[in-house]
């Protein structure tokens, strides 16, 4: 065996710790790659490894990029190789993972490396490609090692799918290395990621009879998670990153099941007991580990791997005293990054120093010990770092009832997440599926706190607000920056009132903006959040097996009041509305699933006296309208297709039987290049796109807005058309000067019983570059889309604006005997009009 393979045994899953500590900077080796030659260019590896164990990885990676370019002159394919996959490990610790992924795909293992972009969902058939061409690799011993990292990269962008494939390759072909313990941790580590992926789809649902499907898929990943973990303790290389990442999943495990003690579901119970009875085996064998078999690094991120998960079980009144063990583990951990001059590491040990004195009422300890943590990694711009240690600290002040203090920790904190928020998404992939926990509530405690004050900072929590939902929006999409505009640089008209309605928790906060003043009032949160949910439900729910039965009116109302009383009213009767006032509502994504229009003030909806849209937050597209003659590009289909056999179309109504009945309306109104059924494909579509210049680009054809990513698509004949392909199709179509640009979504819905499922919807209005979309709630009548479609284009060619077109095409509508329930006129909603 060559040194590099004795060498690799007992380095080869130091970075899965990072799995159990997902804010922590990446750590560790995940294995050297590294051959035999002359001394010069072994000693070049070596130092290279001397730098990446000492948490030095951006020198490391200068050093093998050196020794990668000296094999190439020397003509040693495998040496080269070598160099190549040590690359990747110092770019994983850097948390580069697209480069990383990248280099082990093409550069070593000469796949294409479209597996590595940021694609939110992916094809059966791109699994198929992966799986055949796995198949067809030859699998030297450095090859072996590069799949083994790739399914590593794989997992840690989200695509847990090939992730899989490329685990299973391995065991088909065992061999050494990785051995199957290695493959087994691996395992884990991805069905942990699988449960984390689901139990963020439980927070994000409303329909109570998918609960218990959902919870038992979850207990199933859970059990796959911890005996994946148990096998791979059989190894002295793998036992103690198993045993550390097996206590966080179970610590991890100890706060869900807190959260389902009513449901008594038996594979619960189960799993329950599992938890308990693993948990205190497993406790008493790694409080004794003194991790000696890893680098000074990795120890360094072991011993606080240990600490964070030691602070999430001691949370529990039953946990046993563990403040002595986190207290001795952050210490050494202390003293080990001051020996190695590491100010990262140092930082986050004296972070850790501090929340196990905050946990223990140290206060004043806890806050001299997180300001030092702070300072450290300011000096470095560790902004990543910065924000917990400032959270953390504001929430001392508060406690200590030092508002001001608090205010201003809450501030920095948020400072420094927009310093880091792009790299932070790439560096902490977990975060999609934890940002509701992890960083939305620095956002809202923020918010809450300055709303509190006698005189609230308004314009403060405009701007919070506003910076909030843009993370929100970049953390769905994964794309890191979004260029938007934020409203509050646009001062709102005499003809336009502002409406931020904000969730925070206890209440629900109400900031209405005119041109010449702003007021803050409350709204009872219970009444504002079961209105909601009985809206939607009414709406969404009218379509039961294919049967349509309306909501009652009164059923409406009945909802639909309360909400104007809770929301609206306060602004009435301060005489911030007037008649020719219109609205723009920025609120959260568990209340946009409502058409606000349909709010009833006891004698007729609000629609009847105001024009209306909806805004992310932000302003899409900052250009005037200009008087341009309008042109449209219209996609639809009206037949079965291809694609409905793909599995997420199977809820959604099927054919569309009357789109193009919809089509000539708009022939009707509107010069029209038409793409319909077999000649809506993807490429055609973006042939089109591509060759000429419209105004408008107008889709009827089934889709789905979710707040999961992979769960957003539109239907083409071919193929699914997910988020991303929409947005570069789309991207280069509006440029900054485009004039009037308008997005038609005429045949979507928000996904049923997703209460964030809006996140969607303006996702794509956020990326697709349209200064204004029109989209619909929920599925209707096609003949009634038809009609209200004509009239809207109708009003617009007259040169109207589109929240007016829009206003009056519902009005219109409404006036029809048969389309007069809400059901069918409040459907479609408008964003990005301000």
């Amino acid at each position: 065996m060559s040194r590099i393979y004795r060498i690799l045994i007992s380095l080869l899953m130091g970075l899965c710790l990072v799995v159990a500590l997902p804010l922590l900077p990446q750590i560790g080796s995940l294995g050297r790659a590294q051959a035999i030659q002359p001394i010069d260019l072994s000693v070049l590896t070596n130092e290279g490894f001397a730098q990446f164990n000492a948490g030095d990885a951006t020198t490391a990676l200068k050093t093998w990029k050196r020794a990668a370019e000296l094999y190439r002159q020397r003509g040693s394919q495998e040496g080269q190789l070598g160099s190549l996959v040590n690359q990747s490990l110092a770019m994983r610790s850097l948390g580069q993972f697209p480069q990383a992924c990248q280099v082990l795909a093409r550069d070593v293992l000469k796949l294409s490396d479209s597996l590595c972009f940021k694609q939110l969902y992916r094809s059966n058939t791109s699994a198929q490609e992966f799986t055949t061409a796995i198949t067809q690799l030859q699998l030297p011993p450095i090859s072996r090692l590069a799949l083994y990292h790739l399914s590593e990269m794989l997992r840690l962008i989200g695509d847990l799918p090939n992730a899989k494939i490329a685990l299973e390759a391995l065991l088909r072909r065992p061999s050494e290395q990785p051995s199957i313990q290695e493959i087994n941790l691996s395992f884990g580590n991805l069905e942990r990621a699988s449960f984390l992926q689901l139990r963020d789809k439980l927070g994000r649902s409303a329909v109570s009879n998918e609960f218990d499907t959902i919870v038992i898929q979850l207990c199933n990943h859970a059990e796959k998670a911890l005996q994946y973990y148990q096998l791979a303790v059989r190894s002295s290389s793998t036992r103690e990153m198993a045993q550390l990442n097996e206590l966080s999943f179970l610590a991890n495990l100890t706060k869900w099941l807190q959260t389902q003690q009513s449901n008594d579901l038996p594979e619960l119970q189960k799993l329950a007991q599992t938890v308990t009875e693993r948990r205190k085996v497993l406790l008493s064998i790694v409080l004794q580990s003194n991790f000696a078999q890893l680098s000074d690094i990795d120890r360094i991120y072991a011993q606080l791997n240990l600490v964070n998960s030691l602070l999430e079980l001691s949370e529990e009144k039953t946990a046993q005293p563990l403040a002595n063990t986190m207290w001795s583990e952050a210490t050494a951990a202390l003293q080990s990054s001051e020996r190695l001059q590491n100010q990262r590491a140092k930082s986050f040990s004296l972070g850790a120093l501090g929340r196990i004195s905050a946990q223990t009422q140290k206060l004043s300890t806890a806050q001299a010990q997180l300001t030092e943590a702070m300072t450290i990694a300011q000096s470095i711009s560790a902004w990543d770092a910065a924000y917990q240690w400032q959270r953390e600290l504001a929430l001392i002040a508060k406690q200590q009832g030092n508002i001001q203090s608090a205010l201003q920790y809450y501030g920095a904190a948020i400072n420094s997440l927009d310093q880091v928020w792009g790299n932070l998404l790439s560096i902490t992939p977990d975060l999609q599926f934890s940002f509701q926990d992890q960083v939305e509530p620095i956002y809202r405690d923020f918010m809450a706190l300055l709303v509190s004050q006698p005189n609230p900072n308004l314009r403060r929590v405009i701007q919070t607000y506003e910076r909030l939902k843009l993370a929100e929006l970049e953390n769905f999409l994964q794309c890191g920056r979004l260029e938007l505009t934020p409203l509050s640089q646009k001062s709102p008209t005499s003809k336009s009132t502002l409406f931020y309605i904000l969730d925070l928790d206890q209440t629900v906060g109400v900031i209405v903006q005119t041109e010449n003043q702003t007021k803050y009032y409350t709204a009872n949160a219970e009444t504002v959040r079961n209105s909601v949910d009985g809206l939607i439900f009414n709406l969404q729910n009218a379509v039961q097996d294919t049967e349509l039965k309306l909501p009652s009116e009164s059923v409406l109302r009945s909802y639909s009041e309360p909400l104007y009383r809770q929301l609206i009213a306060p602004a009435q009767q301060a005489k911030l509305i007037n008649e020719e006032t219109s609205l723009v509502f920025i609120m959260d994504a568990t209340f946009q699933g409502i058409p606000l229009g349909l709010l009833h003030d006891g004698t007729d909806y609000l629609i009847a006296h105001h024009p209306m849209s909806l805004s992310i937050g932000s302003q899409l597209r900052a250009t005037p309208q200009k008087e341009n003659k309008l042109t449209a590009l219209v996609a639809a289909l009206s037949q079965s297709s291809p694609s409905f056999q793909d599995p997420r179309v199977r809820s959604l109504k099927l054919p569309l039987s009357d789109i193009e009945s919809e089509v000539q309306a708009i022939q009707a109104v509107l010069p029209v290049t038409k793409l319909l059924n077999e000649r809506f494909t993807l490429a055609k579509f973006q042939s089109d796109l591509s060759r000429s210049s419209y105004n408008i680009v107008h889709i009827a054809t089934h889709g789905q807005f979710s707040s999961s990513p992979d769960e957003t698509f539109l239907i083409a004949w071919d193929q699914l058309i997910t988020a991303p392909q929409f947005s570069s199709l789309l991207k280069s179509r509006f440029q900054p000067n485009a004039g009037f640009d308008l997005l038609v979504l005429s045949a979507c819905q928000t996904a049923q019983g997703d209460k964030r499922s809006p996140l969607g919807l303006a996702g794509i209005a956020a990326q697709s570059g349209a200064k204004t979309t029109l989209a619909s709630l929920w599925l209707i009548d096609d003949t009634a889309t038809a009609i209200l479609i004509q009239h809207f284009y109708e009003n617009l060619k007259a040169g109207q604006t589109a929240k007016v077109a829009l206003q009056q095409a519902q009005m219109k509508l409404r006036q029809i005997s048969a389309y007069s329930n809400p059901y069918f006129w409040s459907a479609f909603v408008l964003i990005g009009a301000i």
